[in-house]
């Protein structure tokens, strides 16, 4: 809805996501394939919406703090430049929301974490503790990323787990339809493609026509 959006609702929006982004990296919990319409609304002022932009001006306020690290200051730029381009801060890029478009921004903030732990662990006691939550940082990271992992064994799992995690976008409930239609090829489960196709076109129901995604119809 970016693209459809004031400059003012737009450029807050974007940086609602950017917020959204930093919430994931520090807890991946709830993660989805699809972030389209109308799953992230335009931004409005909302509880969601404060503690994003809540989350952007805490790293920037840590990025400030540790400008003096070199290494810290690279892995933010590196983090900033390689997500401005898809932000839709610049301009609006089509792409909402993407988890993919975080693969090089998130090298750069574990080299600025690296570091910043790095800077502030001198003692002996704080380098332990801070070796032992890197520890479980990475244990946890691992076995998130193999649950993840087993989501995208087939179409039919992947769009399984993006609904199931609550997601509104219409994409992912109508990929989920045709998931399940191609699984069955007996047309068993025709009530359950029914119910997640008329989803998908129910939460295009306050768009206009010229704006509804097509597919949604011919399913």
């Amino acid at each position: 809805p970016i693209a459809h959006a004031s400059w003012i609702t737009g450029r807050l929006t974007a940086l609602r996501v950017l917020g959204s982004y930093l919430q994931l990296f520090g807890w991946p919990a709830h993660l989805s394939p699809d972030y389209s319409y109308p799953e992230i609304p335009l931004a409005g002022g909302s509880a969601t919406d404060i503690a994003a932009w809540a989350t952007i001006a805490t790293g920037i306020a840590v990025a400030w703090v540790f400008r003096a690290n070199r290494t810290a200051l690279l892995g933010f730029a590196i983090a900033f430049f390689g997500i401005l381009p898809a932000s839709n801060l610049v301009f609006a890029t089509g792409t909402i929301m993407g988890e993919r478009l975080m693969y090089l921004p998130s090298a750069g903030l574990c080299l600025s974490l690296v570091a910043i732990c790095s800077d502030t662990a001198t003692g002996r006691r704080s380098k332990v503790v801070v070796a032992t939550m890197t520890a479980v940082v990475l244990v946890g990271c691992t076995v998130r990323t193999n649950i993840r992992s087993g989501e995208w064994n087939s179409e039919l799992s992947l769009w399984q787990s993006a609904v199931s995690s609550g997601t509104n976008s219409a994409k992912a409930h109508r990929a989920l339809a045709e998931a399940l239609y191609d699984s069955d090829p007996q047309r068993t489960n025709l009530h359950l493609v029914l119910d997640r196709a008329r989803t998908a076109v129910s939460l295009l129901s306050d768009l206009p026509p010229e704006k509804r995604s097509f597919q949604e119809f011919r399913q």
